[in-house]
Formats: structure tokens, C-alpha cells, sequence
């Protein structure tokens, strides 16, 4: 019976410590693309919602949304319905008839690899990405070149400038836009430290009052 009593206490510690973590972290990652999903979804009513209204003309920016419509006294959306998960209000592009709702992902940074891209036409998406993945190619190159700049040699005749530099070891490289280094520590580890040290200490009271 104790021997349970201590099991459920270790088990309690791990989801506390894995809830407490995920706080820590400011944001439940697995969640967040769900909910920028949602918001998303909900635009794409709201804007089918104003062209019925508007006898098929979609609407020049989100904003429009937040306005009350004809024949109703409340907008289609609120302010925080064209928000991300992480905050950043998102971005909407059209061209008359076709259009696209754009997240800027984790980063917060457009054209990168974690945007999240909807519309209503998938020539018009694709499009979109094809300059994306061109805007990805030209970041790579210009970090190439940042790169190599310090290694290029000075003209004849141009002594070279002496600086004090610290020695690196190791290789550095840019950082990569599709694979972003994870972090040395997940809050998943903690959340099991935290049970394990908890489990293990019940563990010892309980010995120790046994033996008493």
C-alpha cells in the first residue's frame, strides 16, 4: 500500500514538473500551429462571409474584417482573431480574387522555413513559396559571402591590420533556416529529473520511517 502511495506521489511530481516546465517555456509548441490553424480558419469564414456580402469582391485587408458588415452591427472578426500563436499579427495578400493568409511561424520572420501559408487557390500558393524558396537562397548566399569577406586578402602594397582575436576552436557555420539547432535542454528532461529526484526522495522517507 505505501509502496503505491509512493509510486502516485513520483507520478504526480513528473506532471507537475512537465507542466511547470512547459509554462516556463512560455508556449506549448506541439499547440501553437493548431491554434494559428484555428485563426486561420476562422478568417477564411470571415472572408466568405464578406464576398457573399460584397457580391463576390474579397476584402483589401484584414482589417476590413474587424469593421461591422452590412445589414449587422458586430464585425466579422476580433483583433485577436488575425493574430498568431506567437503573437505577430498576420499577413494577408491578394490579387483581386485570389488571396493568401500568412503566419510567420515560430521565428516571426517572413519567408522562412516555418511559415504557415493558407489561401484559396493552390497556383497561388505555390507561387508564393517559389519566392521563398528564392528569398531562402538569397539569405544563404549572403551569409556565404559575410562569410568569406574576412578571409579575403588586402591589395599589394596594403599592409595587413594586427588585431587581438581570441582563438576559436572548433567549426562554425551559419545558422540554416530549415534546421534550426534544437536546445540543450528540453522541458520534457527537466519534467523527469523533477520526478525522479521527487520519487527518489519519497522513496527514502519511506525507508527511513520504516525504519523508526
Amino acid at each position: 500500500m505505501k509502496i503505491t502511495r509512493v509510486f502516485i506521489i513520483g507520478c504526480a511530481w513528473v506532471l507537475f514538473g512537465t507542466i511547470l516546465c512547459m509554462k516556463c517555456q512560455g508556449v506549448v509548441i506541439a499547440s501553437a500551429p493548431a491554434r494559428t490553424h484555428g485563426n486561420m480558419n476562422m478568417i477564411e469564414m470571415a472572408i466568405n462571409i464578406y464576398t457573399i456580402k460584397h457580391y463576390g469582391k474579397i476584402p483589401d485587408s484584414l482589417e476590413e474584417l474587424l469593421q461591422p458588415i452590412k445589414d449587422s452591427s458586430k464585425p466579422l472578426l476580433e483583433k485577436e482573431d488575425i493574430i498568431d500563436a506567437w503573437g505577430e499579427l498576420m499577413r494577408y495578400e491578394h490579387d483581386g480574387n485570389k488571396y493568401l493568409i500568412i503566419s510567420s511561424g515560430p521565428d516571426r520572420k517572413m519567408r522562412t522555413a516555418d511559415d504557415i501559408v493558407r489561401g484559396n487557390s493552390e497556383s497561388y500558393i505555390e507561387s508564393w513559396k517559389a519566392k521563398y524558396v528564392q528569398a531562402i537562397a538569397e539569405q544563404r548566399t549572403n551569409a556565404t559571402q559575410e562569410a568569406t569577406a574576412g578571409t579575403t586578402q588586402p591589395p599589394a602594397g596594403v599592409e595587413k591590420t594586427q588585431t587581438n582575436r581570441v582563438p576559436v576552436t572548433g567549426t562554425q557555420s551559419s545558422p540554416d533556416p530549415d534546421n534550426p539547432p534544437e536546445p540543450k535542454t528540453t522541458p520534457w528532461k527537466i519534467a523527469l529529473l523533477i520526478g525522479l529526484i521527487a520519487t527518489a526522495g519519497a522513496i527514502m522517507a519511506w525507508r527511513f520511517r520504516k525504519k523508526g
